[in-house]
C-alpha cells in the first residue's frame, strides 16, 4: 500500500486526464477503474463525480485520492 506504484500516482492520474480529457470526469474516473481492478459501478461513479466536481481548484488532488483508494481497495488486493 506504500509502494512505487502508490506514491507515483500523480503521474498516472495527470497521465489519464491528459489521454482523456479535464473536462470529461465521467471518463477519467472510469479510466480510474479500469486501470485498478474493473469498471466502476453506476452508483460509485455518481459518487465519485460529485466528490470531484466538490473540489474545483483542484481535481487532480481528487483523481488521485480516488486512484489510492481504488488501489487500496480489499477489491484490488486480493485479487492483483
Amino acid at each position: 500500500m506504500n509502494s512505487n506504484i502508490t506514491n507515483a500516482l500523480g503521474g498516472t492520474v495527470s497521465r489519464t486526464i491528459k489521454t482523456v480529457g479535464a473536462t470529461e470526469t465521467e471518463k477519467v474516473i472510469e479510466h480510474l477503474y479500469l486501470t485498478a481492478f474493473r469498471a466502476g459501478r453506476q452508483r460509485e461513479s455518481r459518487r465519485l463525480v460529485a466528490f470531484v466536481r466538490e473540489h474545483p481548484v483542484n481535481p487532480v488532488a481528487a483523481y488521485t485520492d480516488i486512484f489510492w483508494s481504488l488501489l487500496n481497495s480489499s477489491e484490488f488486493v486480493l485479487n492483483h
